[in-house]
């Protein structure tokens, strides 16, 4: 028996991983295709890409901008993380060597990770008490894949850096999973308290040490 979705209809596993293999290799052939659709956007599409730009500037110093885009390229991190393990231990499962082993990340994943964090970060942690940051990191996830997964799709049409069409509790058109609860629970916990790799007071030491080159 297969999971279904709200809609009632059946995932697919197999097309899943089909899906996920001809997005790699696209990715893989047109390495700047973010930039391309990027170039390719109409004008007022180009002025809201300013305007985030812009407000991403206007909403941080210095040090902070370097906190959201390490956050960034953290996000990126997991995802080849992810794919990685995912992607090896189907290919152990089903053939017993890596012949399927891909792993990958976007430019979408690096820029709309950033900015989201530059934008967000320090509301969110003002109004989050400290006690549940932990628990409530999946709520501050959940609504960073929900903006910006909508934003992507009016730009370009469809959301290239991440999907979960094919896993079960997906909603907000393919964009969450509840699935990965847990999964940005341990997210929050690396952020908020592993040395060196969150945006929080225990890793400013580090962001000063990088500002202080610039």
């Amino acid at each position: 028996m297969g999971y279904y979705n709200s809609s009632g209809v059946e995932y697919d596993y197999v097309k899943k991983e089909s899906t996920i293999k001809s997005r790699t290799k696209s990715l893989k052939q047109k390495p700047n295709s973010f930039w391309l659709r990027l170039a390719a956007l109409p004008n007022h599409k180009r002025a809201f890409v300013l305007l985030c730009i812009f407000t991403f500037c206007i909403m941080n110093t210095c040090q902070s901008a370097i906190s959201a885009i390490i956050m960034g390229a953290q996000f990126c991190s997991m995802e080849i993380t992810w794919t990685a393990l995912r992607s090896s231990t189907v290919s152990l499962f089903k053939h017993g060597d890596l012949r399927d082993f891909e792993c990958y990340t976007t430019w979408d994943q690096l820029f709309s990770g950033g900015w989201f964090a530059g934008v967000t970060t320090h509301l969110w942690y003002s109004m989050t008490p400290t006690a549940y940051v932990i628990l409530l990191h999946p709520i501050w996830t959940y609504g960073f894949e929900i903006v910006v997964g909508y934003g992507f799709m009016w730009m370009f049409g469809h959301n290239y850096a991440w999907e979960y069409e094919g896993y079960p509790l997906v909603y907000f058109d393919g964009n969450i999973t509840l699935l990965y609860f847990p999964l940005w629970m341990v997210a929050g916990y690396l952020y908020n308290y592993a040395p060196f790799f969150g945006v929080n007071d225990r890793s400013a030491m580090a962001l000063s040490m990088c500002s202080s080159f610039l």
